[in-house]
């Protein structure tokens, strides 16, 4: 039955557009607020990584060194010997001190830059005798267009404006006006000749000051460059030792998780243990969320297709050629008002599902034997959002699997049992 207006259904097709409109902003705020999130597990995953880096090598010693290579695969120590280098760079450093201390600059650096020093005195002096030859410089530079006047070669025999120009006129009442200020008859007579005498003379004791002040600055060098040296060595190792662990974290960066663990030893090292989790459980942060963004961008597409759709068709019906017409239901979209509120509310539980991810802190109990993807369930306590469907796929696959916990105190085991009260009053359920 045909009961429905060209304008009624124009107006159909516009609300929707409206209702995908609003679903646009809802992805674009999630989005942009996981991002954000991103950044942030980044941050947290490149200190977690350093602190690793610490864990495994916590002194720069022969067998620290030894140990981190063997613990962590990392060979970098072997080709590149941290402590032969630190020693043939003390070596420089102390030979650069002996070599200074020997400079006779050095050795009278008081007599020569102190503040009565034979340099100082002689700057000083050159410095004054340039004063006078600045400040009559001065008096014709600070004039309103002495320096046009004199660029453009004004009352010379190269001056090459044409008195068809407006600048003639202007640069020929500059000249006239500057003559007067000085107290002079003649720009090219009086005034150039005065003032080139007095800029070769500014020029000469320019150069002597400059002269005087690199050899003074000469000095300040050397006895900076010997008091960096004589400061630099005792930091040295611990520079060396900071640069180990930047080396290191990059390894570490992109190991196998898994190998780590098992090469930790028995009974492993509990520190490295817990700061091991931290890094991996971090890391699964990062690759959930950007498959989340991912998901996200797939349905913005989705959506703002949809919208144009709907705002095309807003717009067809409107058309003159329509008027009059009437059309049956199955020419509206009756479904997408549910779908549009459907999308919203989870898009509220992907962020209920974020906020429980970046609240999660306690990596510690995670076993790294348990598949990386079981991450998501500790952090969630839900199965994985349709917007993710890589690791929905592995839940499929797998639904029954629960990570195995290490629980070593009273304390986590009181956690624990929380926990599984919250996920049993849990009215969130599982998103599609």
């Amino acid at each position: 039955m045909s009961n429905i207006s060209s304008l009624q259904l124009s107006r159909h097709y516009e609300a929707h557009s409206v209702r995908a409109g609003r679903v646009v902003e809802n992805l674009e705020t999630l989005r942009e607020r996981i991002q954000r999130d991103i950044a942030t597990v980044v941050g947290q995953r490149a200190e977690a990584i350093k602190a690793l880096a610490v864990a495994y090598l916590p002194a720069l010693e022969p067998d620290a060194l030894a140990s981190a290579e063997q613990r962590t695969g990392f060979r970098g120590f072997t080709r590149r010997d941290p402590m032969a280098a630190m020693a043939k760079e003390l070596q420089s450093l102390r030979k650069r001190v002996t070599r200074i201390q020997a400079d006779e600059r050095y050795v009278r650096r008081i007599y020569l830059v102190g503040e009565h020093g034979e340099l100082t005195r002689e700057l000083a002096e050159r410095q004054s005798l340039l004063e006078p030859w600045s400040r009559e410089c001065a008096r014709f530079e600070d004039l309103e267009g002495f320096t046009e006047l004199v660029e453009s070669r004004y009352d010379t025999p190269d001056y090459d404006q044409s008195f068809f120009s407006a600048r003639y006129w202007k640069l020929w009442a500059a000249g006239d006006r500057i003559c007067d200020a000085l107290g002079m008859s003649d720009f090219g007579d009086d005034v150039l000749p005065a003032y080139a005498k007095a800029a070769a003379e500014r020029l000469k004791w320019v150069r002597q000051v400059e002269e005087v002040q690199a050899k003074v600055d000469a000095v300040h060098s050397l006895v900076q460059q010997h008091d960096e040296a004589v400061a630099l060595q005792p930091r040295l190792p611990g520079m060396v030792l900071d640069q180990c662990h930047t080396a290191l974290s990059q390894h570490l960066k992109h190991a196998d998780v898994g190998l780590l663990q098992t090469w930790l030893g028995d009974p492993p090292d509990r520190a490295v243990v817990l700061v091991l989790r931290r890094a991996a459980g971090l890391a699964a942060k990062e690759e959930f969320l950007s498959e989340l963004v991912e998901g996200l961008d797939a349905q913005l597409s989705q959506v703002m297709q949809r919208r144009g759709k709907y705002m095309r068709k807003a717009q067809k019906y409107t058309r003159s050629k329509y008027m009059g017409y009437h059309w049956g239901p199955e020419h509206q979209d009756a479904k997408f008002e549910a779908k549009a509120a459907k999308m919203r509310t989870n898009l509220e539980k992907v962020e209920v599902l974020a906020d429980r991810m970046m609240a999660y802190d306690d990596y510690g109990r995670f076993d790294l034997e348990n598949d990386p993807e079981l991450w998501w369930v500790e952090f969630t306590r839900k199965r994985p959002s349709r917007l993710t469907p890589r690791l929905r796929s592995w839940y499929d696959r797998n639904p029954n699997r629960q990570p195995e916990l290490d629980v070593h105190d009273d304390h986590a085991r009181a956690l624990a049992s929380a926990v599984a009260a919250r996920e049993e009053n849990d009215a969130l359920g599982y998103i599609s």
